[in-house]
């Protein structure tokens, strides 16, 4: 029992190490989720749609990016279960953009790993790497790397949850400083599978140097997300930008299915 305590205590510290070293978003708004330490249960799997529609964004070109207005932009991800504190995740992005139709746009990589709830601890902690992939005109780098930390407390029905999420994106152009793009949730459940939410995603720049706050982004999305039928969720929001590097109005929804047991 010691050993292996001491083995996920390791990995959760040298995943955090390894991603200290090294801007392309991780999520850059093809799926908005605050990470949290609820994983797929060993052996088994899940399978997420997020979608959403930028009702009003951005028109112009950015460092290279495409302009998000009128976009309708989804991310597909399957999860599996590896061992009780450790899951696996792949996801395929695309879209359909104004002017150029339905485009492929990259994949991601992503492993978590949480602390069993064994180790009693106040609060649930663990810790997510990313490894991304984005095609020319959809990101400012090709390759990016993410590490998002996980914080979570439960209060009866109210649940809190932050991820400071660290990036750094690698390879041809842009900018490669460590940047911070923090996401938190706040969350009341109710009846017994149903949660409203506030959920807020940012992105400061570098993360010892914020951009000034123009040039910064801030969104706050009204969540909701039930137990559709057995092993069916499903999930909607609509969110809004407060900087003008914010996409100003965006509408999301989530579905998923389980196979196996679950998520923890």
């Amino acid at each position: 029992m010691l050993n292996r305590s001491l083995l996920i205590a390791l990995s959760l510290v040298g995943t955090a190490l390894v991603g200290t070293p090294l801007v392309l978003g991780a999520q850059e708004g093809y799926e908005y989720e605050v990470y949290s330490t609820h994983i797929a249960a060993p052996h088994a799997t899940a399978v997420e749609l997020h979608t959403n529609f930028v009702q009003s964004g951005r028109r112009e070109l950015d460092e290279g990016r495409l302009p998000t207005d009128g976009a309708l932009r989804s991310s597909f991800e399957v999860s599996r279960g590896l061992n009780r504190w450790l899951e696996g995740s792949v996801y395929f992005v695309g879209g359909v953009f104004k002017g150029r139709g339905t485009e492929y746009v990259g994949n991601r990589m992503r492993v978590t790993a949480v602390a069993p709830a064994e180790w009693r601890l106040p609060i649930d902690l663990g810790v997510s790497q990313e490894l991304g992939y984005a095609r020319p005109g959809f990101s400012e780098h090709r390759w990016m790397y993410e590490l998002s930390p996980i914080v979570g407390k439960t209060f009866g029905r109210f649940s809190l949850l932050f991820n400071p999420a660290l990036e750094r994106g690698f390879g041809r152009g842009g900018e490669r400083e460590l940047e911070l793009e923090p996401r938190a949730k706040a969350s009341y459940e109710f009846g017994d599978e149903g949660a409203l939410s506030l959920e807020y995603y940012g992105a400061v720049g570098p993360a010892l140097s914020f951009e000034p706050a123009y040039e910064q982004h801030h969104q706050l999305f009204a969540t909701f997300q039930t137990e559709l039928a057995h092993r069916w969720e499903i999930g909607a929001g609509i969110g809004r930008g407060f900087t003008r590097e914010s996409d100003r109005t965006v509408i999301t929804t989530k579905l998923e299915y389980h196979f196996g047991p679950g998520r923890k």
